[in-house]
């Protein structure tokens, strides 16, 4: 055989040789289709990373905190019950269990971070929302409904008919137990106790424990034809007979006069102390 075909024969033997040794030390060959996998930009983080609660809440701001614009917009605080910084980015927001991703923070945010033991207020404006002032771009439920934070972190449910003007539900201590009724609203500071159910007072009426005009005018208005409510319809045996007629009407209209006294033990706050049968078993 001529040496040139020896030649090309021993060269083919060579490059089989190649190809069988690679395909068994480096495993298939990666053929590029030019195709890349897109990346996710802000990525949701894993609940398991996200040390947030939801910590305050208020439906009817009229006046406790307004926005850079000087609005009063219902508003939310997370508290980062964490012991390092926390970044918002691609935290998720929604008052539906079922589209758990309805608000996302973006992950380009300036001040995104939340020191530990921190707070950040922010507002549900409702329209397109603005993340850099603290904007959150759907509005709230008129009822029942549960703030659903990352997905899966935090849970929270809200009566909106049990919160005036002004009032707040929330944990206390901060980021601890099951939202309730709280004392009074401390947006971007630690919490305040929570509100305590008003003690019994003769007479006092709008449950301040305070007899003035105010409960005198709620008493004509409950005599007029606008009954007053109350599971304790002994505030308004003022003079303490057992019953409830005009006779409390004019009892209260000379305490207030200072001609007679309050049966008691006005002014001290307590349980029901009367031993007529009206009941008292709470507000």
């Amino acid at each position: 055989m001529p040496y040139r075909y020896w030649t090309l024969l021993v060269s083919l033997l060579l490059m089989v040789s190649g190809c069988q040794q690679r395909s068994l030390n480096d495993g298939p060959t990666t053929i590029d289709t030019g195709e890349t996998v897109p990346v996710e930009e802000c990525p949701v983080p894993d609940s398991s990373t996200v040390p947030l609660r939801i910590n305050e809440l208020m439906i009817e701001n009229q006046s406790t905190i307004p926005t850079q614009d000087n609005d009063y917009l219902p508003w939310i605080e997370l508290y980062n019950t964490g012991s390092e910084d926390f970044d918002l980015g691609g935290v998720t927001l929604s008052d539906e269990l079922g589209n758990p991703d309805k608000w996302q923070f973006p992950c380009d945010l300036e001040n995104s971070l939340i020191p530990p033991g921190g707070f950040r207020v922010l507002f549900f404006e409702g329209t397109d929302g603005d993340p850099d002032n603290d904007r959150i771009d759907f509005n709230l439920p008129l009822t029942d409904f549960t703030l659903v934070l990352n997905g899966s972190v935090d849970l929270f449910a809200v009566n909106p008919d049990a919160l005036g003007p002004d009032e707040v539900i929330g944990l206390f201590p901060d980021g601890e137990g099951d939202p309730a009724n709280l004392q009074l609203p401390t947006p971007g500071e630690p919490n305040a106790d929570k509100e305590l159910p008003p003690m019994f007072v003769r007479g006092d009426l709008d449950l301040n424990e305070v007899v003035n005009q105010e409960d005198l005018n709620l008493l004509q208005q409950h005599f007029d034809g606008a009954p007053i409510f109350t599971l304790c319809p002994d505030r308004l045996d003022v003079d303490d007979n057992g019953l409830i007629s005009v006779s409390d009407l004019l009892f209260l209209a000379k305490f207030l006069d200072g001609i007679v006294e309050m049966p008691m033990p006005y002014p001290n706050a307590g349980l029901d102390p009367t031993a007529d049968s009206m009941s008292c078993e709470g507000p």
